[in-house]
C-alpha cells in the first residue's frame, strides 16, 4: 500500500457482528484512513457506519450461493472498474472461497487468504477445493496454527502469518459494580450461578447442547441461569428444544447484543461446546473477564492463554458438562490482563501485528 492510489479490497465480512467482523473492524480502525474498501455478497454488512466513518467504501455483489455466474461476473466487473484494488484480502472459513478467488486471480490481482476456522460441515467440498485455493493464493494468514493447517497445504501453512485475534483486554476486566447493575437489569439475584455462552447459533457452535445442559442444571442443587448470546440458522431449533425440555426457566437466548463486557461480568462460568473452531475471540474475551472457561476439546489448545481454561468433549454429554460447570461455579475471578497482554492478545499489540499484516498485503 505504498502507492497512495492503491487500496486493499476486503472480502469475507458478513451481516453478523461476530469474530471475523470484529477483527476486520479492528484492522480498519488501526490502519491509515481509507486504506481498505470492502466487498460483501450479502444484502447488508455488520458495522457499516463504523467502516464508512473510517473511510471504507462498501460494494455489494450477488451471493455465490444464489447465482454463481452472477457472483463472479459482478466481482470481475467491480475489479475492472477499480484498478486500485491490487490486492484482495479474503477472510474465509473453508476452501469454498476458492471459487470466489478465481475472479481476482483472473484479473491478475494478488489474493491474500486469511483462515479463520479449523473445521467445516462441508468436508467433501473443502477437500476438493483446497488444492485450487492453495494454487490461487499469493500469501497466507491464519488466526491460529490449527486454522493454517486446516486451510493450507503444508508448504503454505508453514509460511502463513499467524495474526492473533486481539481484543481490548481492559474492557472485559472484572467490575463488581457493572456485575451488580447487569444482573439487576436481567432480574438475576446474586446467589444464582450464571453460565454464559456467546456464539452464532449454527451447527458449528453446537447450540442444541446448551438446552440439554440447561435441563441437567435444572435438577442440580442451587439456582442456575444460562444466557446465550447470538443468532443464526439454528435459533428456532434451539427454542423448540428448550420448550421440549421445559428448560426456559434456566436457559435464556438473548439474541445479538452489544453489551458483552457487561454480560461477561454478570456471569460466573463461560462455556463454548463447539464442534470445531479456528481460535474463537469469545474465548479470549471470557479469559479477559477472568471467568472459568469450559471449552470444547475440539478447539485448538492455542486458546489456553491462562489457567482459567478447561477442556471437555462435546460428546461427553450434557450431564458431564453440567457436572463440570457445577465444579467450577465457585471458582471466582482471576486477573488475567497482564497475562493476555504478554501473550500478544491485547489491542496494545495491534499496531505491530497489523503493520506486519499490512506489509504482507502490500506485497512487501
Amino acid at each position: 500500500m505504498e502507492n497512495s492510489n492503491e487500496k486493499v479490497l476486503i472480502y469475507g465480512m458478513t451481516n453478523n457482528p461476530g469474530g471475523i467482523e470484529s477483527y476486520l473492524l479492528a484492522l480498519v480502525r488501526r490502519s491509515p484512513y481509507g486504506s481498505f474498501d470492502l466487498v460483501c455478497d450479502l444484502p447488508e454488512i455488520a458495522y457499516r457506519d463504523d467502516l464508512e466513518f473510517y473511510g471504507c467504501s462498501i460494494h455489494f455483489i450477488l451471493a455465490k450461493g444464489a447465482d454463481l455466474k452472477g457472483h463472479l461476473r459482478a466481482f470481475r466487473s467491480l475489479l475492472e472498474a477499480h484498478p486500485e484494488y491490487r490486492t484482495v484480502y479474503m477472510n474465509v472459513l473453508d476452501a469454498g472461497a476458492a471459487v470466489t478467488a478465481l475472479a481476482p486471480r483472473l484479473m491478475k490481482r494478488r489474493v491474500v487468504v486469511h483462515s479463520h476456522n479449523g473445521g467445516t460441515e462441508k468436508n467433501r467440498m473443502h477437500r476438493l477445493l483446497k488444492p485450487l485455493l492453495n494454487l490461487l493464493v499469493s500469501a497466507c494468514a491464519a488466526c491460529s496454527r490449527v486454522a493454517a493447517d486446516y486451510m493450507f497445504t503444508k508448504r503454505n501453512a508453514a509460511r502463513a502469518a499467524i495474526v492473533p485475534n486481539m481484543i481490548d483486554v481492559r474492557a472485559f476486566r472484572p467490575n463488581m459494580l457493572l456485575r451488580g447493575q447487569t444482573r439487576a437489569k436481567l432480574g438475576i439475584p446474586e446467589d444464582v450461578t450464571v453460565v454464559l455462552h456467546v456464539g452464532r447459533l449454527s451447527r458449528q457452535k453446537n447450540p442444541l447442547l446448551l438446552a440439554d445442559i440447561a435441563a441437567q442444571l435444572k435438577i442440580k442443587p442451587g439456582a442456575y441461569r444460562m444466557l446465550s448470546v447470538g443468532a443464526g440458522e439454528e435459533e428456532q431449533a434451539l427454542l423448540e428444544r428448550i420448550r421440549e425440555l421445559d428448560a426456559a426457566d434456566v436457559l435464556t437466548p438473548l439474541g445479538v447484543r452489544s453489551d458483552l463486557p457487561a454480560l461477561y461480568n454478570a456471569a460466573d462460568v463461560f462455556i463454548l461446546p463447539s464442534r470445531y473452531e479456528g481460535l474463537p475471540i469469545v474465548g479470549i474475551e471470557a479469559q479477559a473477564a477472568g471467568l472459568p472457561c469450559i471449552l470444547s476439546d475440539k478447539i485448538t489448545r492455542e486458546i489456553r492463554l491462562t489457567d482459567c481454561v478447561f477442556f471437555l468433549s462435546p460428546e461427553a454429554g450434557p450431564k458431564a458438562w453440567a457436572d463440570v460447570i457445577e465444579s467450577h461455579r465457585a471458582d471466582g475471578r482471576r486477573d488475567t490482563v497482564q497475562t493476555l497482554m504478554d501473550a500478544g492478545y491485547d489491542v496494545s499489540c495491534a499496531d505491530k501485528a497489523f503493520a506486519d499484516l499490512r506489509a504482507m498485503l502490500a506485497g512487501r
